[in-house]
């Protein structure tokens, strides 16, 4: 009240007034700039983390039940067709292709003998299909045993870069029929893996636009198109419910006149963030979308 009547004194109480309403008319302006913002069109996006993986790699899963005695070829290898990846111990399988040779040899002796014997004891005619068969399983098991001792040793049908984990998680390790050990790529096609968590999850059309940017290249993006979203979520490593996303690179050149070149090709297994467009909305959707989600979850509406 004090300040007021100094004030009063001053200037009059016009002045004041006048204040006021130049008050009254920013405060207006400024609620009405809010909303014309808030109302302004953008194109909703999320974020999510990514990584660069190969496109069609050669997936070199275990072709036999057994213990991996050594892995020839160090992560990040460029390697030639033909090249030794993967040797099992073989011990086993090697007694068991001997024993097996010499059952075969057993058998062949067998019907050998039952053939000669026919022509003085009509009665060992009896014995020549049982003799016959004895054989044929002999021979079957023969090539049975020196096959899978024929995949103890694993070579890589094509050129490329060899990606696994590492030795120590590998030798010693025992594997099943089926179970992938190491992938073999081609480093100048790669796309882009996105884990996007069931939170973040915006309608996606096919071809959508993606924006990648790597963590070792902060001040530079690529350019990507949605190619493939799966249809329901996993648990990621970081034990995350997410939607898997491959992206496929729209500004990479990896072949020119016939011959691989590089140009700019992220390093597979890079890993970084990607934004990813979905269609039209307003500012303020876009800005308080999480919010109100969260709110509706916390308060059940």
């Amino acid at each position: 009240e004090t300040y007021e009547h100094a004030w009063f004194a001053l200037t009059g109480k016009k002045a004041a007034t006048t204040g006021r309403r130049n008050t009254r008319l920013i405060s207006i302006s400024l609620i009405i700039l809010i909303i014309a913002v808030g109302l302004f069109p953008v194109r909703l996006s999320v974020m999510a983390p990514m990584q660069v993986i190969p496109q069609d790699p050669y997936v070199l899963t275990a072709p036999i039940d057994g213990v991996i005695k050594s892995i020839a070829v160090a992560p990040n290898t460029n390697i030639n067709a033909n090249t030794p990846l993967v040797i099992f111990e073989d011990l086993k399988l090697r007694n068991e292709s001997t024993l097996a040779e010499q059952e075969l040899a057993v058998a062949q002796a067998r019907l050998s003998r039952v053939n000669s014997s026919i022509f003085s004891d009509a009665d060992v005619a009896y014995e020549l299909p049982i003799a016959r068969a004895e054989l044929n399983l002999a021979e079957v098991r023969s090539r049975y045993t020196q096959e899978l001792l024929s995949q103890t040793q694993v070579t890589s049908p094509v050129a490329g870069l060899v990606t696994y984990t590492d030795r120590k998680d590998w030798e010693g390790r025992a594997v099943q029929v089926g179970e992938q050990i190491l992938q073999v790529a081609n480093p100048l096609r790669v796309q882009f893996g996105i884990d996007l968590p069931t939170g973040d999850l915006i309608e996606l059309e096919a071809g959508a636009d993606i924006s990648i940017y790597l963590d070792s290249a902060p001040l530079g993006g690529y350019e990507a198109s949605l190619k493939s979203i799966s249809h329901t979520p996993a648990a990621t490593e970081s034990n995350i419910t997410s939607y898997r996303i491959i992206a496929e690179p729209s500004s990479l050149s990896g072949e020119q006149n016939g011959l691989d070149v590089v140009t700019d090709i992220p390093r597979i297994g890079a890993r970084g963030t990607a934004r990813l467009y979905g269609k039209q909305v307003t500012l303020a959707y876009q800005l308080l979308r999480r919010p109100i989600a969260v709110v509706r979850q916390y308060l059940g509406v």
